[in-house]
């Protein structure tokens, strides 16, 4: 369990995964944990092309951004 306590002025993301491979084993995993605090959230943004980002029985509240992944406007990071 973890507490995910944001501090945007407006918005921002919780985890920037970068990740260029499909072969690297990296990415971020949050497993039952809360989010909360001030301004509204990404889930996460795309670093790299390959971004890995795992939520598993996370309390999201209203925090969260409904799109939930910024892209940062490239259609290939869109999976």
């Amino acid at each position: 369990s973890c507490v995910l306590h944001a501090t945007a002025a407006s918005y921002g993301a919780i985890a920037a995964s970068q990740r260029n491979s499909p072969n690297e084993n990296s990415g971020f995993s949050f497993l039952q944990c809360k989010l909360d605090g001030s301004g509204k959230l990404y889930l996460g943004r795309a670093w790299g092309r390959y971004a890995q980002v795992v939520y598993s029985l996370c309390d999201m509240g209203d925090i969260v951004i409904p799109q939930g992944w910024h892209d940062w406007d490239d259609p290939s990071r869109r999976r």
